[in-house]
């Protein structure tokens, strides 16, 4: 059997990382398809994964920056896609569940948000998309019928004690970590996170007691420069775990 797996933020790639590994014991097939967002490209090339980047311009993050990144998607996977036998399609993108059901191929839709919280997504995806996978607590309203909840969170395929070991520390303790996120997301509209002049307020609080790093998903202000964190992406939840203290709009 031959599956594709679709990522299209670390997170998602960091939740199946495990249980591809585990099919491929199985022998199973797992082709793996990203587009650029954040760390993600980087995580595999550390992990010396097989992959291809199908949107490797990335895309904007205006709405119609969405909208064509989307078409693009849709259009590269298609064409990528052909006459592979695929049997299954993994991921939470729309282009997957598209082209899964244009193709008769059956899709996996992964997340973890209420779906009051992602309506535009909803719209796009679970109409055509055969299975959403969730956590229990989360909300598909009227898709429920094709919905499969499972007891525990995203999280716990990487970060499960069974699956995740703390190690001593890249960096000297004590330290504080302020965690910064671009909020380009379609989600994040109207949110406003971490402002320079709060950081700046926070680093003067922090200092006194220990080191503090910044590990920012965007170009830092120059002012803030000087505390950039610059650590492999495989270590960040470990520094994370060894932190003082985790200060994040994430």
């Amino acid at each position: 059997m031959r599956i594709l797996c679709y990522f299209g933020h670390p997170s998602q790639y960091l939740f199946l990382k495990n249980p591809i590994k585990v099919l491929k014991d199985h022998g199973i097939i797992c082709d793996i398809l990203i587009k650029s967002k954040d760390i993600l490209e980087n995580l595999l090339i550390e992990n010396k994964e097989s992959y291809k980047n199908i949107l490797p311009e990335g895309r904007s993050s205006n709405k119609l920056g969405l909208i064509f990144g989307l078409i693009k998607r849709d259009f590269r996977l298609y064409k990528l896609v052909g006459k592979k036998n695929y049997g299954l399609f993994i991921g939470s993108d729309p282009s997957l569940a598209h082209i899964g059901y244009l193709k008769r191929i059956p899709v996996i839709t992964v997340l973890e948000d209420d779906i009051h919280v992602i309506p535009k997504l909803a719209i796009l995806t679970f109409p055509f998309t055969s299975i959403i996978l969730t956590p229990s607590g989360c909300k598909t309203g009227r898709y429920h019928n094709k919905t499969i909840h499972y007891e525990g969170y995203m999280k716990l395929s990487y970060l499960h004690p069974l699956r995740f070991i703390k190690e001593g520390p890249e960096i000297k303790q004590p330290y504080f970590l302020i965690r910064v996120s671009k909020l380009d997301a379609y989600h994040d509209s109207r949110i406003s996170g971490l402002s320079v002049l709060l950081i700046k307020k926070i680093i003067n609080i922090l200092q006194e007691k220990g080191s503090v790093y910044i590990s920012s998903e965007g170009k830092l202000d120059n002012s803030l420069s000087s505390y950039e964190l610059k650590i492999k992406p495989s270590l960040m939840h470990n520094t994370i775990a060894n932190a003082s203290m985790l200060i994040s709009d994430s």
